[in-house]
Parts: structure tokens; sequence; C-alpha cells
């Protein structure tokens, strides 16, 4: 089992996101979709995103993105849990 490094599961995350975008470019159809309001779809990105979050979780940690529509721009988000969000979480686990 190898340690979880925040810093580096920031910057694959950015990767992923990046990779993403680059797959819904290469679509057509999917923004066509997206002009209509209709995100209701994945991208094979999306499977490798969500694996990592689920990993930041279950080592105390948050990944996520804050979209800012004004600014036209993302913040990258890498943080570690309170201890009340851990508890919150190990709960939530043994519901699973």
């Amino acid at each position: 089992m190898t340690t979880f490094e925040p810093d580096q599961a920031l910057a694959a995350y950015i990767e992923l996101h990046d990779k993403q975008a680059q797959e819904v470019d290469r679509r057509p159809d999917l923004l066509g979709r997206m002009e209509r309001g209709d995100y209701d779809f994945i991208v094979d990105a999306d499977y490798s995103i969500r694996e990592l979050e689920r990993e930041a979780e279950r080592n105390g940690y948050y990944l996520s993105v804050d979209l800012d529509f004004r600014e036209m721009k993302k913040d990258y988000i890498c943080r570690k849990m309170t201890p009340e969000e851990w508890e919150q979480y190990l709960e939530w686990e043994k519901e699973e």
C-alpha cells in the first residue's frame, strides 16, 4: 500500500479534469447536448476522477473543483477532512 500524497493527488486530479475536457471537446454530440443544457453523460476520464476522489476520501481528504463562471476559472482543492467529517465518512462507509 502506498502513502497518499495530497500534492500528487491534486496534480493528477487537475490532469484528469483536463483529459475530461479534451474528451468532451472531441465529441460534437456531447457539445451539442451541453448547448441544450443536457450534462447527463459520462466520458472515460469521469471514472478515473471518481476513483481518485474515493482514494482521497479513504485517506481523509476531499478533492473537489470550484467553478467560477463569472471569472471563467476553476480552483482545484485538496483539503484534509475535519475530525467531524472523517467520522461522518466512516459512518457512511459502514452503511455502504
